[in-house]
């Protein structure tokens, strides 16, 4: 018999941005004093099918479906946002830029920012060059594992919203209704149960591991192969068409692949002194 699916737990309370100062002149920005935290949910917890099941109209580079415990973490609540990623609260972005996720980021830059990030607010690094720091609590992005235990909630529909389109549409921007571009975060689309925006579609978000194959065997708290040519992104974006933004949706490129389609978002270890 399968495992059952896991609970859905209430929706956790967001951590408060840390406030930065910006450097302007003449409404432009020209400097930022640092990176800006986005505001952080605590992810419970738990043990998921992760990978797509018989009858969903999957890819195969999406199964086996095998059982994955995940340790707690907090997750970012958007994609990374052009103010945070400058260090700005958004006054001098015009017509929603600020609010708009940061795109054309290459996995290598993304890390540097959470690098960046985490020396700002005094965390030790959770990278060393392309390598996690065993028990940092620095910034980082999200395991594959991580992020579709994340996007499902205690869910196990294709999507989190439910098993149709019409549900999608009401808490995603993808190909049907994003009108071929990009959305400012969290705009009019409601957060699934955890509390989490734009889990599926706007932009694809950058997970830490190498791309690889599934196998059936079940895994705590799994990193990804040790090497690889790909990184993972996780998500779909704003010119996907519904089956490209489910949860299970895998995808990958070269670490310094940058497309105006492709963000990222940060977790970090729920041990670390509280923001």
């Amino acid at each position: 018999a399968a495992p059952p699916p896991a609970r859905c737990l209430p929706v956790p309370r967001p951590v408060a941005p840390a406030s930065i100062t910006p450097t302007v002149a003449a409404g432009r920005v020209v400097a930022a004093e640092a990176p800006q935290r986005p505001a952080m949910l605590a992810i419970p917890g738990g043990a998921f099918d992760m990978g797509s099941p018989e009858g969903e109209n999957g890819n195969d580079n999406e199964r086996p479906v095998h059982r994955v415990t995940v340790s707690p973490f907090w997750m970012a609540e958007t994609p990374v946002t052009v103010a945070q990623y400058h260090g700005v609260p958004g006054e001098p972005f015009s017509r929603g830029g600020a609010r708009l996720p940061k795109v054309k980021v290459s996995w290598a830059e993304a890390v540097d920012w959470c690098n960046a990030l985490s020396d700002h607010e005094g965390l030790r690094r959770a990278y060393a060059g392309k390598d996690l720091v065993p028990d940092a609590e620095g910034y980082r992005l999200p395991t594959e594992a991580e992020w579709e235990y994340a996007c499902r909630a205690g869910t196990t529909t294709p999507w989190w919203s439910g098993l149709g389109e019409a549900a999608l549409a009401k808490v995603a921007w993808y190909a049907a209704n994003a009108g071929g571009k990009v959305h400012p975060v969290a705009e009019k689309k409601r957060p699934n149960p955890w509390g989490l925006h734009d889990m599926h579609g706007n932009v694809w978000d950058w997970c830490h591991d190498w791309y690889g194959s599934y196998d059936a065997t079940a895994q705590q708290d799994p990193t990804g192969p040790q090497t690889g040519v790909w990184r993972v992104f996780r998500g779909g974006s704003f010119w996907d068409v519904a089956r490209r933004v489910r949860s299970a949706r895998r995808s990958g490129s070269d670490p310094a692949f940058r497309r105006v389609y492709l963000g990222f978002r940060v977790v970090r270890r729920p041990q670390a002194p509280g923001p």
